[in-house]
C-alpha cells in the first residue's frame, strides 16, 4: 500500500516520513484500544488522553501483560 501511495517501498522513503507513518498507525492503535473501557481507564490513570503526539506519548502507555495486568 505505501507504494501504491508514495510510489516507493516504506524503507526508502525519507526518514522523518517513515517515523510520521509510523506515529499515525501508533495513534490508529491507542484509538482502536480506547475503546475497550478497562484499557481507557488504565490510560488515564497514566495521563494519557487518547491523543499521541510523539513517541514520547507512546513510551508513557503502561507495559502490560498477564503478570503485570491489576
Amino acid at each position: 500500500q505505501c507504494e501504491a501511495l508514495f510510489g516507493a517501498s516504506f524503507d526508502a522513503l525519507e526518514y522523518d516520513l517513515q517515523q510520521q507513518i509510523i506515529l499515525a498507525r501508533l495513534h490508529q492503535i491507542l484509538k482502536i484500544l480506547w475503546l475497550n473501557p478497562l484499557w481507557k481507564e488504565r490510560f488515564e490513570k497514566f495521563g494519557l488522553d487518547g491523543h499521541i503526539e510523539s513517541f514520547e506519548d507512546w513510551q508513557k502507555i503502561p507495559i502490560t501483560n498477564k503478570h503485570t495486568s491489576t
